[in-house]
């Protein structure tokens, strides 16, 4: 069992999530799996509630480990009031949930990797791309941290259940093109045959 605390999300809207394969990015060499959730203020409340308590607690914690009266907090917080592209406030939450697929001991070897674990809601494991949108809960282990930059709450995503998928705009689905299944249609060096040319016996059609 993990020593970390666990905490299931509510239900939230998925902003720019990195959640199928890793992110390379920002984390050349590490790998990064990613993704905020986005909240109304009315949603967001007693979930953002229940994390300060959780932050106040763990810092507590920190300090009095360290023997210190205080630490200083990172200036990168894991969950907010969201801001748009202009840095300018929407009206929205966010919590934002990261984790390292790739980990390295101190030989500089691969030590382990973690990814996230997905199923859809009847909670059934899945491979479908999730996309921006997508309608997620997400199970996440927190894990403190305090370095130079200061003490903060790192929340790792180590399973999502997926309530509503929105599958990414760019991936390989015919459908996102506006094509829709059709008859099959033989052609011969660019040239089409009346369908009769090809014409078979329904019991010998080949199951697809």
């Amino acid at each position: 069992m993990s020593k970390y605390i666990q905490i299931t999300s509510p239900t939230g809207i998925a902003k720019w999530p990195k959640l199928n394969e890793a992110d390379y990015k920002y984390k050349t060499v590490e790998g990064e799996f990613s993704v905020s959730l986005i909240y109304t203020p009315e949603e967001a409340k007693p979930f953002l509630a229940e994390l300060d308590k959780l932050f106040k607690s763990e810092l507590a914690k920190e300090t009095k480990e360290q023997g210190k009266k205080k630490l200083k907090v990172s200036p990168h917080p894991r969950w907010g009031k969201e801001l748009d592209k202009d840095n300018n406030e929407t009206g929205n939450y966010f919590v934002k949930c990261n984790m390292k697929q790739k980990y390295f001991n101190k030989q500089n070897e691969l030590a382990f990797e973690k990814r996230p674990v997905l199923f859809d809601a009847a909670l059934k494991p899945i491979d479908d791309l999730i996309g921006g949108g997508s309608k997620l809960k997400v199970r996440f282990e927190v894990h403190p941290y305090n370095t130079s930059i200061g003490f903060g709450l790192t929340l790792h995503p180590v399973a999502v259940q997926v309530i509503q998928l929105h599958t990414p705009s760019g991936s390989m689905d015919a459908a996102n093109y506006g094509f829709t299944a059709q008859e099959e249609v033989q052609v011969n060096g660019g040239e089409s045959f009346p369908e009769e040319v090809f014409a078979v016996a329904a019991d010998d059609k080949d199951d697809f």
